[in-house]
């Protein structure tokens, strides 16, 4: 598929122009780094997920998740839609401006995987006006456009947030606690790779381990170790879809005690087994 990036600052946003011809949107399933939001231009781009195929028209919009498997194919000529990739740890900005990604994917792991709207909703008519005029910006380049599509893409988030339709990460947690935790997260990410114990990260933070662990559920509602599967599991699709490592090789790296192991706690956390990661092709870097 491929795609004219026309704009792709330092905030984690990239707003493409998708397809001109109907020869140039893909057919094969694949997947995207980042949330993709698409945007019905002209045409009609039929986008297949989970078997089940939508027509996204002019003024239509479809939400996918990150790394969520669909088919997007133009089946009328001349079909452009647009399109905006947002990194999970936009979605938090400018609350937590250190949040690391696999913090940003903990809080953000219960999104709906995609979600279909009509033109015909007056919610729906807010989000393309808004999107449309980020993606004006984005090719007009006028002075300070950047600024203009962060401030846009705030109006967005709060537009999606207010018409509950994907949930705001910081309704179901405690930002005074997140920034407690704000250490362990990062040992976390630093050190996945090998066995972390219990005592080993509290006494770091100094804490004990009862209070840790309760505080650590309470925190992103999720214990210590499904946080650190997480985070493993992140890095592994990662390696799945563009290394050619094994998946022996993937799980030794990644510190999971067994393949057998890596693939339950994979098939647990994403609904998908460890090949059919590597059969998908991702276009998002």
């Amino acid at each position: 598929m491929p795609q004219k990036a026309l704009d792709n600052n330092a905030t984690g946003i990239n707003i493409s122009l998708l397809g001109n011809r109907s020869d140039e949107f893909s057919s094969l399933m694949h997947i995207h780094k980042d949330m993709q939001i698409l945007v019905g231009s002209s045409g009609i781009l039929e986008v297949v997920h989970n078997s089940k195929k939508h027509n996204l028209r002019v003024g239509d919009v479809i939400i996918i998740k990150r790394r969520t498997p669909h088919i997007s194919r133009a089946i009328l000529p001349f079909t452009s839609t647009i399109s905006i990739t947002i990194g999970a740890k936009y979605l938090f900005s400018p609350t937590f401006e250190n949040i690391s990604e696999s913090l940003a994917l903990a809080l953000t792991e219960s999104d709906k995987e995609f979600i279909y709207l009509r033109r015909e909703d007056k919610t729906t008519e807010e989000i393309v006006s808004v999107i449309t005029k980020m993606h004006e910006e984005s090719i007009k380049k006028e002075k300070n456009h950047p600024l203009f599509i962060d401030g846009y893409m705030k109006i967005l988030l709060g537009t999606l947030y207010r018409h509950e339709v994907i949930p705001n990460p910081l309704d179901n947690c405690d930002p005074l606690s997140i920034k407690k935790l704000y250490q362990a997260f990062e040992y976390i990410d630093n050190n996945y790779s090998h066995e972390i114990s219990l005592e080993e990260i509290a006494t770091t933070l100094g804490m004990n381990r009862e209070y840790f662990c309760r505080l650590f559920k309470k925190t992103i509602n999720m214990t210590f170790v499904d946080y650190t599967n997480l985070t493993r599991t992140n890095r592994a699709v990662e390696l799945l879809i563009s290394s050619q490592l094994s998946m022996a090789e993937i799980s030794e790296n990644l510190g999971f005690s067994s393949i057998s192991y890596f693939s339950r706690v994979l098939k647990n956390i994403t609904n998908k087994t460890p090949a059919s990661f590597q059969k998908l092709k991702i276009f998002d870097k």
